[in-house]
């Protein structure tokens, strides 16, 4: 199972979060994009009431979009355990 890196909201407050996310278990299920000009999006899982980013950085290479990261984790990851 990926097991994902978990950061607090405020460690990654100069990232982009993507604004198109969809509800998974207590969270939002999207992606994130580090502040590095040309660089891919991250799977992550938000969970916005706990203040906190699941990212799956451990993916092969960074996805093009944030659709496709997204996809990463309904088709390849289960719920994360933080």
């Amino acid at each position: 199972k990926e097991q994902p890196t978990t950061l607090s909201l405020s460690d990654v407050c100069n990232w982009i979060i993507w604004q198109f996310p969809k509800i998974a278990g207590k969270g939002l299920c999207g992606a994130v994009h580090p502040p590095i000009a040309g660089h891919g999006w991250f799977p992550a899982n938000v969970e916005p009431g706990e203040a906190l980013v699941h990212i799956y950085a451990n993916v092969a290479s960074p996805f093009k979009t944030p659709e496709s990261a997204a996809q990463y984790i309904e088709t390849a990851v289960t719920e994360p355990t933080p």
